[in-house]
């Protein structure tokens, strides 16, 4: 886990967690995942609902929805990004447009330099404790 304004991967995909101190209504601190609808879920809910959402997934507020992404924010994979990043998405989120936006557009209650990424997502294991190797992580030279 490092600080959001030190992370030098250019973007990120569903799955990042932010952690970061928070205050009332939250516990002590939060943490927020991004969420991706799947073209499935768009398609049997209504097309125009945003592709990227935040969600808190610690505490009390765990599973409420927190926040839509903008749009300016996503960046279409092409070729050449999937091929230099391993990404096998159709889409991810820009970094600094997180670094840039946080106080207007995610939790303005937490300076952007307090805030850490968890970039896969929590630590997964098996009902039986054993590691499940997968990763979503963007690989960086």
């Amino acid at each position: 886990m490092e600080k959001l304004i030190n992370y030098k991967v250019p973007y990120l995909t569903r799955g990042t967690v932010f952690r970061l101190p928070a205050q009332w209504p939250y516990e002590n601190f939060v943490d927020f995942m991004i969420l991706e609808a799947s073209p499935a879920f768009k398609m049997q809910v209504n097309k125009t609902i945003p592709t990227f959402a935040l969600t808190a997934s610690t505490g009390y507020h765990g599973g409420h929805l927190f926040g839509v992404i903008p749009d300016e924010a996503i960046v279409n994979v092409n070729e050449e990004i999937a091929q230099k990043y391993d990404l096998k998405v159709a889409q991810v989120l820009k970094t600094d447009w997180f670094i840039e936006n946080w106080a207007d557009w995610i939790y303005p209650d937490c300076d952007v330099n307090e805030v850490y990424i968890i970039p896969q997502g929590y630590e997964t294991e098996s009902l039986d404790g054993t590691a499940i190797t997968h990763s979503r992580d963007i690989v960086v030279d």
